[in-house]
């Protein structure tokens, strides 16, 4: 192709018309690089990868010799323009690898110039768009991953449902109904009637996860509202796992009767049946699935220890984050900053240099280039670490669930224990131990109670603590004492 194109070329022409092809192709490595490059840049790109992008595409592409030819056909355009446009072509065709090679170290020169207020936008906009792309990515995997591991797992329940009722039901109640005068009288096989009844019946308990689980969640929706261009995947995979379960219900009836009327006559009977049962196999389902996930958990479970699950169940985790140099709240008091009432998260600790501060007291002030580990809900997290990140508050967070010494436990209170009837602000578990008080859980639905001064602790309750091993250990201890006999 490109040596055909090559060929093209008239050296006459091009000595000839040198000055209009010397124009057009300074039109587009000069202007349409500049131009192609402020509109990424506009649609939100970062300067630097927008000169790379817009340099990339300062060529004539092969396309236009298509409308060249057609337009000197038809007298729109002179003869000896098709040969300058070819020739423009090849040259930038040629020029463009040179361009990209070029972008970085003219972003490098022009970098001075450029508006600190249009860098600091490019980064937060290409910030901002990362960590969108990593989430539509998360949302992605995991819904294509829970849509395999669903389909292969119920559709092997129902293949046992199939083999079961056909091998070992039909065979069964074939031997019974024989001996019966009433059944022999029928015009139809009863066993078989019966078999795909019971079959259908069994296979609605794993059909409806089949259809619905992980599909038509928030992630799910989140996606499909985002661009028009995920709504045929994900409408794809709904469609599919759709299929598989029609396939399922149609290979239950097909292996009875073979016949593709006794097929159709099955699903509709199975819509029936689904429409008529529905709320009853949902709660069915659920109840299920629940047993399922704690057996399938239960080893995992047993190796850690009882608190951990309580503390993932409450969507707790410790956080790390690095305070920058230009933030707001650096040399401010810990208690003038306000976190936990603005964003429902707590200091544990802080690392400076080659000092651990501990859960520190309200008086600490925060310095920059402090390591903060903070406490928190993901939520919770994710709005204090939104409001950081911004021009003048960057800041960099790494989520684990253990940081260094720090760990998080539960403490449940016994009866008539020193803790009992004694307010978080007297109990001194602070003060004591250099522990602090996340919050209370006393089994109601409204899930955690915040720890408030004035809150009363009260037998069976179950405080969430965060400090160091020997301390929260202490603290363990301590709270199984009981309160001295009153004479």
């Amino acid at each position: 192709f490109f040596v055909s194109v090559g060929m093209m070329i008239q050296p006459e022409l091009l000595a000839k018309y040198w000055l209009p092809i010397l124009i057009l192709v300074l039109v587009m490595l000069i202007i349409r690089s500049t131009v192609d490059s402020c509109a990424f840049a506009i649609g939100g790109l970062n300067i630097k990868d927008s000169m790379k992008c817009g340099y990339s595409l300062a060529q004539v592409g092969e396309f236009s010799f298509i409308i060249a030819a057609l337009g000197t056909q038809i007298g729109a355009i002179e003869d000896f323009i098709y040969p300058v446009i070819v020739s423009v072509s090849v040259i930038t065709t040629f020029t463009t690898p040179f361009m990209i090679k070029s972008a970085e170290p003219v972003y490098k020169k022009i970098e001075p110039f450029i508006p600190e207020k249009w860098k600091n936008e490019n980064k937060r906009n290409d910030d901002a768009s990362k960590a969108n792309e990593a989430e539509k990515d998360s949302s992605w995997k995991s819904i294509i991953k829970e849509s395999v591991i669903i389909m292969v797992i119920y559709s092997a329940l129902c293949m046992i449902v199939i083999a079961t009722c056909d091998g070992l039901l039909y065979p069964w109640l074939e031997e019974k109904l024989a001996q019966k005068e009433w059944a022999a009288d029928l015009s139809f096989n009863v066993s078989k009637l019966l078999t795909a009844v019971i079959a259908l019946t069994a296979l609605l308990i794993f059909i409806k996860p089949l259809l619905t689980t992980g599909l038509y969640n928030e992630k799910f929706w989140n996606l499909w509202n985002d661009k028009r261009f995920n709504r045929a995947p994900l409408a794809f995979i709904a469609v599919i796992r759709a299929l598989l379960a029609v396939t399922l219900v149609a290979t239950t009836v097909g292996v009875l009767y073979k016949s593709i009327y006794a097929v159709v006559i099955g699903l509709i009977f199975f819509i029936v049946e689904y429409i008529l049962l529905h709320k009853r196999l949902t709660l069915g389902v659920l109840k299920m699935q629940d047993q399922f996930s704690d057996n399938y958990t239960a080893k995992e479970r047993a190796n850690h220890p009882v608190y951990e699950g309580d503390l993932l169940d409450k969507n707790i985790h410790l956080s790390e984050i690095i305070m920058p140099a230009n933030s707001v709240w650096c040399g401010r008091k810990i208690i003038d900053c306000n976190w936990g009432r603005d964003f429902g998260v707590h200091i544990a600790s802080i690392v400076r240099e080659n000092d651990r501060i501990n859960i520190p007291a309200a008086d600490v002030r925060l310095f920059p280039g402090d390591k903060i580990q903070i406490i928190g809900t993901d939520k919770n997290l994710t709005a204090f670490v939104a409001a950081l990140s911004t021009p003048e508050n960057r800041v960099n967070i790494k989520t684990t669930d253990v940081i260094n010494t720090m760990e998080m436990k539960s403490v449940t209170i016994p009866d008539n224990s020193i803790y009992d009837g004694v307010t978080i602000a007297e109990c001194g578990i602070r003060e004591e131990f250099h522990c602090m008080i996340i919050g209370l859980d006393r089994g109601e639905e409204g899930g955690l109670i915040r720890a408030l001064a004035k809150e009363e602790i009260a037998a069976g309750d179950i405080l969430y603590v965060v400090g160091e091993e020997r301390d929260v250990t202490a603290l363990q201890k301590r709270a199984m004492k009981v309160k001295p006999a009153k004479n």
